[in-house]
């Protein structure tokens, strides 16, 4: 029998619940319908696949934009693809996936990031690597050298059931986050879901004269054969006063805590903000995905601060969204991008590579010389390198 996929309705949300639990290691929690509703991605952003009245599968996409160029561009999130075990190799991800993509198509996304568990399964779809997520391990101690707030702000718990809270919160990812390629514009239900509590997440606001300039998530976790680390989430603030005071509070955990796991960008300010400069750290580097929904409006609606006037023209190759295939001419004036049908192609690549391309994690020189892009002569290299070329692309959240 053939699966049926469709959109969630309530009274699925329950067993899509515990298919995700159960996919995703989570600790046993009850469901809540509310908590459920209000801290996750929209009902009629939710698919689930059935085999007959059996749920055996689900994928969602988070309402997001992401940042290029520094505009924010609508983003779809992938997040929790799960299949039951005994419902896997039946093409049930592929065809959520498949659906997702069309989905984000026509809600108007033109981007689409995610974290994969099985990047073969993605890269089928057209989503290739675009950015990184940093995790750098500190022994708490190091933390002892933070220079001395000449501010003391005001510090306390987030109130997630006050929408203040949250949207001071949101406001402050989004000003510490807006001149990063890759990083996000995230909803209130997103930021009420980090600042929850669930899974132990700890959540505090740094205000100055009433206003929110600072916020910091942790996670206390036990580590194998005994002691306790604690890992930072999130840390930000608008400026070095609002940082120091938020980076103080997780180095008053010292005396109870061996490391400390910080997530944050390639260049973390951390060592900035310490006497002692930057201190012993082990660094893990998590890759997510990115795909071009939109190939002309993703093009169009970015920034170029760097690229030169130019024109190019492009075949992209695209078997997952039949909107984007073909030929394309796109065309750099005075920092922006114009982009028509048409054109005889010379430039050659498929979609996935040029989401790579696109978010600046693959230099054009090295797609051309793994044979992923054929057909560019060396203006065009040079004018790809500029236009898509910068600091690594990077993100905060997993999702």
């Amino acid at each position: 029998m053939p699966l049926e996929v469709r959109t969630l309705r309530p009274d699925d949300q329950e067993a899509a619940f515990t298919l995700r639990q159960q996919t995703f290691g989570s600790r046993s929690e009850p469901f809540d319908r509310v908590r459920d509703t209000d801290w996750y991605t929209p009902l009629h952003r939710r698919l689930v696949a059935f085999d007959g009245t059996d749920l055996v599968a689900h994928a969602a996409a988070w309402d997001f934009g992401q940042h290029f160029g520094g505009v924010a561009l609508p983003m779809a999130g992938i997040s929790g693809v799960a299949v039951r075990p005994d419902a896997r190799g039946r093409g049930a991800a592929s065809l959520l996936v498949g659906r997702l993509l069309a989905d984000a198509h026509e809600h108007g996304d033109v981007l689409s990031s995610l974290y994969p568990a099985n990047s073969a399964l993605y890269r089928r779809h057209g989503w290739e690597y675009g950015g990184t997520r940093t995790v750098r391990t500190v022994p708490s101690a190091s933390l002892a050298t933070l220079a001395r707030p000449e501010e003391r702000l005001d510090a306390r718990p987030v109130r997630v059931g006050d929408p203040d809270d949250l949207d001071s919160v949101t406001a402050v990812h989004a000003t510490a986050m807006a001149r990063a390629d890759g990083t996000l514009v995230r909803p209130r239900s997103y930021t009420a879901r980090v600042a929850s509590g669930l899974d132990g997440h700890e959540s505090y606001l740094f205000e100055r004269a009433g206003t929110v300039v600072g916020y910091v998530w942790t996670t206390r976790q036990s580590r194998p054969g005994g002691g306790l680390d604690l890992r930072v989430n999130e840390l930000l603030g608008t400026d070095r006063q609002a940082l120091l005071n938020a980076w103080r509070l997780v180095a008053s955990w010292h005396p109870f805590i061996d490391d400390v796991q910080a997530v944050g960008s390639p260049a973390d300010p951390l060592g900035w903000l310490l006497d002692s400069g930057p201190p012993e750290l082990a660094t893990q580097v998590e890759q997510w995905m990115l795909r071009l929904v939109d190939v002309p409006a993703a093009l169009t609606r970015r920034g170029y601060p760097n690229a030169p006037s130019g024109r190019i023209a492009l075949h992209v190759h695209d078997t997952s969204a039949a909107w984007n295939d073909g030929d394309w001419v796109v065309t750099f004036d005075e920092g922006r991008a114009s982009v028509a049908r048409g054109g005889d192609g010379t430039t050659r690549l498929d979609v996935g590579t040029l989401a790579a391309l696109f978010s600046g994690w693959l230099p054009a020189q090295d797609a051309v010389r793994l044979d992923l892009v054929r057909g560019a002569d060396e203006t065009t290299v040079r004018l790809l390198r500029a236009a898509f070329g910068g600091p690594t692309p990077w993100m905060l959240s997993f999702f």
